[in-house]
C-alpha cells in the first residue's frame, strides 16, 4: 500500500511566502510604538545615596568631586543624587566643620543607569 504526501513548496517559495507576511504586519500596524529609551541612558547617568552609619554620633559631610553635597547625623540616609555615569568621581566622609576625614577617600565610577549607597562608619 503506498501513501500520498501533499507536494511540499520550494524551500525559495516558503521563504518569499514568510517574508511577505512578516513584512506586512509591521507595516499594517495602527499605533508603532517606539523602544522606550529611560533618561540615564539619554543623559548617561547614575544615581547615588549617602548614609551615615557612624556608631559615635559623629555629623559627617559628604564631599562628592569637591563640593559639599550633604551633611548627615548618625543613623542618616540623604536624598539621592543624580551624577555622571562613566568616570571616576572623588567622594571623601569628613567630619562636619573639621577638616578630619571620617573615612578614606574613594573613587567610584558608576556604570550607567546602576543606583549605588555609600556610606561611612568612623
Amino acid at each position: 500500500m503506498s501513501k500520498i504526501l501533499p507536494k511540499v513548496a520550494s524551500g525559495s517559495a516558503v521563504v518569499w511566502l514568510l517574508a511577505a507576511v512578516f513584512s506586512s504586519i509591521g507595516c499594517n500596524a495602527a499605533n508603532p510604538t517606539a523602544p522606550t529609551v529611560r533618561a540615564c541612558e539619554t543623559n548617561n547617568t547614575a544615581r547615588v545615596t549617602f548614609e551615615n552609619r557612624s556608631g559615635t554620633g559623629t555629623v559627617y559631610a559628604v564631599v562628592w568631586d569637591g563640593s559639599t553635597v550633604e551633611t548627615l547625623g548618625a543613623g542618616v540616609k540623604g536624598e539621592a543624587h543624580t551624577v555622571t555615569a562613566g568616570m571616576p568621581h572623588s567622594l571623601l566622609f569628613k567630619v562636619a566643620n573639621s577638616s578630619r576625614h571620617a573615612c578614606n577617600i574613594s573613587w567610584p565610577n558608576l556604570a550607567q543607569c546602576s543606583s549605588h549607597t555609600f556610606w561611612c562608619t568612623y
